[in-house]
């Protein structure tokens, strides 16, 4: 009313004024600040790890270096420091996990691990469906909101905003599940504070669940025949299960005997096998997966005894064996599903179950027969050779597993360790995933063998993360921003030299001559000329980044680290490819280890 009595006092100079105030005011971005003064965490009395974790790093922003000083973010949790009552007016709350301020947002509904981010006001909500659910929606939120971000352990390879700032747009609704429901990464440790030994956000481990490449409830989806069927009432009660080698009933010698698999043929296994799920089950009662996953010995596969005569259709040929074991492990595995939910229900044992196995060894055929739907099958795939060996091509392994059943998952040999070079391929992994969806295929579990060895891998496991989590995920622009947020203006080179890494990977692990190194280490070295020119061009990369100039200290650390691990390779792909050994060389590169 003001502004119309402006206007029709001055004219139209005023008006147009007046006009500009009031398309400011409706233009208004209300935007809300955090700092340690007006903001609080609200967490519930247990609360979880990620709080501390993002606690740790809003005070790393402001500059805060004492995580217990008083000026620092203030954490209060519900019905201990927090009544209903406690005044926050004014105050910034930061609602994390299921406490009194979000309980209006079910989330019941959403699948494990999911989270949801919300704004309202002065109020923010990160609500997980379960902790690790909320553990991830911290990091989501300081990831997108508050420039924190883990391209690899340790503060070096965490970035945050330059300026100590962090503003919260008006409209925060996020809603975020994972297209891969459970991961298991093995081969994260170290990596640990000398001054804070068993503070958890220092560890590898920790660092791959913020990261999403660690989130299940269940135990090992591997080798577990011994462990269930190593016990006393089975071996009296079904003594059939266990095979005839050599003429003798073999028991297997303790849990974790790797030569020991029972007799997929025998009649008394599916009775066997039901006792040892109402106990599985009894004894981990929020668990809803069980393995009957073969061992790692290949030694145990019994041709006497019930398996005799099932094996007596099939081809003698190796191909043959593994299809009359393939068949033979399924229709066990589809007899014991059939049954498993009544005998359950009749022990008080109720919700959806999941029985795994792991395709692996003799039973790692597709089988023609569909599975029950409680199965899942969990392939053993290196997905560095997956352009080789066209797991995604037309007509591929996946393909022809989406006509036995809608679930899956896989077990990657991701590793960096026992590897001489960058063994980068997140551009396969990718193809693989999308792959998975385009057959509508349930992505039920990865289990990714990462023993990292971080000066070669680089962004892979950052970027496994967000790709296992979203497939459609454009990793070109995922790689960008980890060379822009890392290197600063050496940011082009470095994401060259990056992707040139991943090529000569590429080229090593799905060329036609050796078309896998997983078993063949010495050959991981053997490049053609093409390749030798690329590991030139990879250091030339290196060496422009390390020049560039404008970068700060911490930069040229990130990028020395990388450079000083690929003259590992670059030394040794030299002298493996060499017409005549060069023994200068080999000492300086000796002296070098």
């Amino acid at each position: 009313m003001i502004l119309l009595n402006l206007k029709m006092k001055s004219g139209h100079t005023l008006f147009f004024f007046s006009f500009v105030i009031l398309f400011c005011s409706f233009k208004k971005d209300d935007r809300i600040s955090l700092s340690p003064s007006n903001t609080i965490i609200v967490t519930t009395k247990n609360y979880p790890v990620g709080v501390r974790f993002l606690h740790n790093w809003l005070g790393k922003v402001y500059n805060l270096q004492d995580p217990n000083s008083n000026k620092n973010f203030t954490i209060l949790r519900e019905y201990t420091e927090l009544t209903r009552d406690a005044d926050t007016s004014g105050k910034v709350v930061l609602s994390i996990g299921d406490n009194h301020f979000n309980k209006d947002e079910t989330i019941s509904d959403l699948p494990p691990y999911s989270f949801i981010i919300k704004r309202k006001g002065n109020l923010v909500v990160i609500k997980g469906a379960d902790d690790i659910g909320t553990n991830l929606g911290v990091s989501y939120f300081l990831d997108h909101y508050c420039g924190v971000k883990f391209y690899l352990p340790g503060d070096l390879f965490t970035t945050i905003p330059k300026v100590p700032l962090i503003s919260l747009p008006e409209k925060i609704n996020v809603e975020e599940s994972p297209f891969t429901d459970n991961i298991t990464s093995s081969g994260f440790g170290g990596s640990v504070d000398p001054i804070h030994p068993h503070d958890i956000l220092q560890w590898e481990s920790f660092w791959a669940q913020m990261n999403g490449l660690s989130r299940n409830n269940w135990g090992s989806f591997q080798h577990t025949m011994s462990e269930i069927f190593y016990d006393s009432v089975i071996m009296k009660n079904f003594p059939e299960i266990y095979p005839l080698i050599n003429g003798k009933r073999y028991f297997p010698s303790s849990a974790k005997d790797q030569n020991f698999e029972p007799d997929f043929a025998s009649p008394q296994l599916v009775d066997a096998s039901l006792f040892a799920a109402v106990k599985y089950f009894k004894a981990l009662p929020t668990v809803d997966c069980m393995a009957f996953s073969v061992m790692d010995g290949g030694g145990g596969y019994s041709k006497e005894g019930k398996m005799a005569g099932f094996l007596a259709k099939y081809p003698e040929s190796p191909e043959g064996l593994v299809k009359g074991y393939t068949d033979a492990y399924i229709n066990w595995l589809n007899n014991l599903s059939a049954r498993l939910p009544a005998t359950l229900s009749k022990n008080g044992i109720n919700g959806e179950k999941t029985i795994a196995y792991i395709s692996y060894s003799q039973v790692r055929g597709i089988p023609e027969k569909k599975l029950n739907p409680m199965i899942l099958p969990i392939t053993v795939y290196h997905l560095s050779n997956g352009i080789a060996n066209g797991y995604y091509a037309k007509g591929g392994a996946i393909e022809q597993w989406s006509k036995v059943t809608s679930d899956i998952g896989n077990d990657d040999w991701a590793e960096g360790k026992g590897f001489l070079y960058p063994r980068i391929y997140t551009s396969i992994l990718s193809g693989y995933l999308k792959g998975i969806k385009a057959k509508k295929l349930n992505f039920k579990y990865a289990h990714i063998e990462a023993y990292p060895n971080w000066a070669l891998d680089g962004p892979k496991l950052y970027e496994m993360g967000k790709i296992y989590w979203n497939p459609g995920i454009n990793i070109d622009s995922l790689r960008s921003q980890f060379c822009s947020d890392l290197f600063g203006k050496a940011s082009k080179p470095m994401h060259k030299y990056f992707n040139i890494a991943e090529s000569i990977s590429t080229w090593l692990n799905n060329h036609s001559v050796t078309p896998t190194h997983m078993f063949n280490y010495i050959g991981q070295l053997s490049l053609d000329d093409s390749r030798m020119m690329m590991v030139k061009q990879a250091r030339q990369f290196l060496d422009e980044a390390a020049k560039t100039k404008g970068i700060t200290g911490d930069e040229k650390k990130r990028i020395d680290f990388f450079s000083n691990g690929f003259k590992i390779s670059e030394g040794l792909f030299d002298l493996y490819n060499s017409k005549t050994v060069d023994m200068a060389k080999a000492n300086e590169l000796k002296d070098y280890f």
